[in-house]
């Protein structure tokens, strides 16, 4: 029996949408918080907006003064819509959105890939990015993964502005770059790379001089947004007009400064990407230099662009190479998606040959016994011709292919949905730690200790004072749940002897210890060391906590609160 695909072609290309729904259903139906520690200050950035408003400024963060907001605020602002439209706890839209914004990414990858290559390659696409290791990045509720839903539109979109020398394509392209934009730094830094990538593509290769009016068109709904958005602040909250600079400043700061390098070795990329990704992907990047048809070089011009960026300390910028990977996927599956078409085609290509075949040369009996209508060696001219007539020979069309072709691309699917699954149900990928040097802290999710302290201050916390914390990262998710400020000078503050002056002078009106940073072997004199890890530094005792509380409760407190791993002093002001 061949096996054969749906007459309606296009609904291969929203199958690997489905699986990504369910991959991304297993670890959001297994865990009552979102995934991912990042996501617990974007909830705070939520909070600070349904309760201030629009503002450029955290209140919840470096207490007294605050802190600068680190993000555009599109995704925040869809969390604290959402969450406050229907009533549901900002965590629980944001652990919601994991298999929504999952699902979107995978739909649309294959959308554009089924948009340039066809059905099978926008369903192999989509199947493909299951397949990575970077599924455990997709999941997880992010400003940077909303971005990405929508890069390849926008990506699409330009091209086919330049393809059908319509403007119109590049305005609604532009529409996407602005949501961008709004949602993530380094993303509108990857696509404008791409966008100017493909500009240059076509005054170099093409000598197409009408690209600037596609280019200018691309970035027409920018330039109206800005001016709107100007307009508006003016009228409504001149204040933040004001500091709009500088945060402008900041985010662009933030999207192309880092302090060390994090380069990825070759193991690293095929690690991350996927052996599946590589393979098919080096087969499609093949086909699409020999055709170079012009989408096949803004492919390769895409894939050059996101190498080159995720490879940018070369040129001596520093760089997460594991973080802009994520920008390399996309284009490598559609590659891919090419190249598992270019296979079925090839082996629809055999069995055509075969058909065709008057001889039945390389046809085994068994087969030539249940292929009737294929002339047999030894028949009389009349009969062949008569079969001829009866079972005209026709090419297969690409989605009713071959029981070879059918099954060659059921069991790659398989594979990718089941990588994806072995990756989601990786308790690496879903429990997140910090490293130094004297071990990995684990920040989330969270644990019990930091949901019944964070419970504890959201009932009893005086929000009009801040907290000192010596793990930051703790102290983050217990500001989120309860709105409670952190002051961020815990290693001064915090300190026996201190004037009760100074800690009043900042508004401190408690120090919160984490008695699982403890250094090995302990010592007999309380000593706080300051160690750096990633984002925040951690505060380690020499001493077991509760044991030297004497040398360790400042000055001017008193225990208020003691759970399994945190101890609460409350200053007496």
């Amino acid at each position: 029996m061949n096996l054969t695909f749906p007459e309606n072609k296009k609904i291969l290309v929203v199958l690997p949408a489905i699986a990504a729904l369910f991959i991304a259903f297993i670890p959001t139906l297994k865990y009552q918080w979102p995934l991912g520690w990042d996501i617990i200050y974007h909830v705070q950035y939520a909070h600070v907006y349904a309760t201030y408003g629009f503002t450029l400024t955290d209140p919840l963060l470096n207490a007294p003064s605050g802190q600068q907001m680190g993000y555009p605020p599109l995704f925040h602002l869809l969390i604290a819509g959402l969450g406050t439209v229907f009533g549901v706890d900002f965590f629980q839209v944001a652990r919601f959105l994991q298999p929504v914004m999952a699902t979107s990414l995978v739909l649309s990858v294959s959308y554009v890939a089924y948009r340039f290559y066809g059905e099978i390659a926008g369903a192999s696409a989509g199947f493909l990015m299951l397949s990575s290791y970077l599924v455990g990045r997709m999941v997880l509720p992010l400003p940077e993964n909303l971005a990405l839903i929508f890069i390849p539109l926008a990506v699409y979109f330009y091209y086919s502005s330049i393809k059908n020398k319509d403007i119109k394509p590049a305005l609604l392209g532009g529409v996407f770059f602005c949501l961008v934009i709004l949602t993530h730094q380094p993303a509108t830094l990857c696509l404008s790379l791409i966008i100017i990538g493909i500009t240059l593509l076509e005054l170099i290769v093409y000598r197409n001089l009408a690209v600037f009016k596609n280019f200018l068109s691309f970035f027409a709904a920018l330039i109206v947004l800005m001016v709107l958005g100007v307009v508006a602040l003016q009228i409504m909250a001149p204040q933040i007009l004001q500091g709009l600079s500088g945060q402008i400043l900041l985010l662009l700061s933030k999207s192309s400064s880092l302090v060390s390098n994090r380069p990825l070795s070759l193991w690293g990329y095929f690690g991350n990407l996927g052996f599946l990704v590589i393979i098919f992907s080096v087969i499609g990047g093949i086909v699409a230099l020999k055709k170079h048809r012009r989408k096949d070089l803004l492919m390769l011009v895409w894939v050059i662009a996101m190498i080159l960026l995720s490879n940018s300390y070369w040129f001596g910028i520093s760089v997460i190479s594991y973080r802009v990977i994520i920008y390399l996927l996309i284009p490598l599956s559609m590659l891919g998606g090419l190249g598992i078409t270019f296979i079925i085609n090839s082996l629809e290509d055999y069995q055509e040959k075969l058909h065709e075949s008057p001889d039945n040369e390389g046809i085994s009996e068994n087969e030539s016994s249940h292929n009737s209508d294929i002339p047999m060696k030894g028949s009389s001219n009349e009969e062949s011709s008569s079969k001829i007539k009866e079972y005209p020979v026709k090419k297969y069309p690409i989605i009713s292919s071959p029981k070879l072709g059918a099954v060659f691309l059921i069991i790659i699917y398989l594979i990718c949905a089941v990588s994806g699954v072995l990756t989601v149900t990786n308790p690496k990928v879903t429990n997140f730690g910090v490293k130094n040097v004297y071990g990995t802290v684990q920040i989330s999710p969270p644990s019990q200790s930091e949901v019944d302290l964070a419970n504890w201050f959201r009932e009893n916390g005086n929000t009009s004072r801040s907290m000192l914390i010596s793990n930051q990262f703790a102290g983050m998710f217990v500001s989120t749940v309860s709105g409670m400020p952190m002051h961020y000078d815990f290693d001064y503050f915090s300190i026996k002897g201190l004037p009760i002056s100074e800690r009043q002078k900042e508004d401190i009106g408690y120090v919160v210890f984490d008695k699982r940073l403890v250094l090995s072997p302990q010592g007999n004199e309380f000593i706080l060391k300051k160690v750096d890890s990633e984002f925040y530094p951690l505060y380690y005792s020499t001493v077991d906590i509760p044991s030297y509380i004497d040398q360790i409760m400042p000055d001017n407190s008193h225990k208020a609160y003691e759970n399994q791993d945190f101890i609460v002093f409350q200053m007496d002001y």
